[in-house]
């Protein structure tokens, strides 16, 4: 029966598949389905360094030779994470599997949360067989995800900026931003996605006047905090800019006016607002900014087709009389702005606000009344069912 099903149809019901006992059952159902089934099962693979020496070894060996065995099913390796990187382990059981992939378009490299060290304090043979195995990818490489990578050398961070059409690098930093310029190695790829949350350095590098070329063809940005060099780099991509996600704190706050004002291909966008207590201006500035005008207002969004509205708020007692366990909130003018434009847009589906309580309150207590001011402060949104409160126990 399989083989009257087009390859096509089989594939698409096979990518719906994530249970890996039923894609190895799946493989027996018929020839057509084998390569889809094998493709699926194999798509990822994860190699974890906090694992104990000898389970790494093990789990190597086991890889090693399972492609030895089949290797064509190496091929179907397209993603590839390498987790918690420490400066303790040995790479050696890892090189046996990296020389057998050569099809990685997705790569992701983290650090472990409990290495304290930056990048020239890992082992140098970790950091160069890594690295060169990466260089060996370029050009082929969509995706590459660095994840709490600290002090990356500048000219390694340049050739990382030029071999992807996506760069993530979150809680890292780049060493040597403000010293004389190494040049631009070749660009091998355009980079079209640049996530550079909590990597403050990374901005300087790119606004550098030698590397400004990098951000000529980026489409999707992802800048948060916001500051200074974020803002640059939003006006200097708004020309291509498709997709655009930034995030206002209170910490070195940027005013939102000098934000750019024009974005002609936008057509995704998302907007957070981290607020407390302690520096009420920030949505009231924020409502009143350029960015705001642009995300809002209907005649100026035609192309939109998804747009995205968070507003996070820590809360305290700075927040809540205890007596009444009523909630205010400053400059409610500015949320009152808010709802009169997000309740009116046409593509804004919902609102969401998140709200991390004080430690020393009872948060199941304090949601309702919390929830309570939230709807008063944003009626429209709320009467037409837009609004969703979420408690969380931490936000970032």
């Amino acid at each position: 029966m399989s083989s009257t099903l087009p390859y096509e149809l089989v594939e698409h019901i096979i990518s719906e598949v994530s249970h890996f006992p039923t894609l190895k059952s799946c493989c027996l159902a018929g020839s057509t389905f084998v390569q889809p089934c094998q493709r699926r099962l194999h798509t990822k693979i994860l190699l974890n360094f906090a694992m104990k020496e000898q389970a790494r070894a093990r789990t190597a060996s086991k890889v090693v030779e399972h492609f030895d065995e089949s290797p064509h099913l190496a091929a179907y390796v397209t993603r590839l994470e390498l987790d918690n990187i420490q400066d303790s382990h040995p790479i050696r059981d890892v090189i046996r599997v990296l020389r057998l992939l050569t099809n990685i378009k997705h790569l992701s490299i983290a650090v472990s949360e409990d290495c304290k060290h930056n990048w020239n304090d890992l082992p140098k043979k970790v950091t160069s067989t890594i690295f060169s195995w990466v260089e060996q990818l370029s050009g082929a490489l969509d995706t590459l995800v660095l994840l709490r990578l600290k002090m990356i050398p500048l000219p390694i961070m340049l050739r990382m900026v030029t071999m992807t059409r996506s760069l993530t690098i979150t809680y890292g930093s780049v060493e040597g931003v403000s010293k004389s310029a190494p040049s631009l190695p070749a660009v091998k790829t355009e980079l079209h996605h640049l996530d550079f949350s909590h990597s403050p350095s990374l901005g300087p590098l790119i606004l550098r006047r030698e590397y400004r070329t990098l951000a000529n063809h980026i489409r999707s940005l992802v800048a948060q905090p916001l500051n200074a060099d974020t803002v640059t780099l939003c006006a200097l991509t708004a020309r291509n800019l498709e997709r655009l996600r930034v995030t206002f704190t209170n910490v070195n706050q940027v005013p939102p006016s000098i934000f750019p004002s024009h974005y002609p291909n936008l057509t995704h966008l998302r907007l957070t607002i981290h607020s407390h207590p302690m520096n009420d201006n920030l949505v009231s500035n924020f409502s009143f900014s350029p960015l705001l005008r642009v995300a809002l207002d209907p005649a100026s969004t035609r192309g939109f087709r998804s747009l995205t509205f968070y507003i996070i708020t820590h809360v305290d007692a700075h927040y809540r009389s205890r007596r009444f366990a009523r909630y205010t909130f400053p400059k409610a003018i500015a949320m009152m702005r808010l709802d009169s434009l997000l309740e009116r847009h046409p593509m804004v589906k919902s609102v969401k606000c998140f709200a991390a309580f004080d430690s020393r309150d009872d948060p199941i207590q304090c949601f309702e009344p919390f929830a309570a001011a939230v709807r008063q402060q944003l009626p429209g949104v709320s009467a037409k069912g837009m609004l969703n409160i979420v408690a969380a126990p931490t936000l970032v």
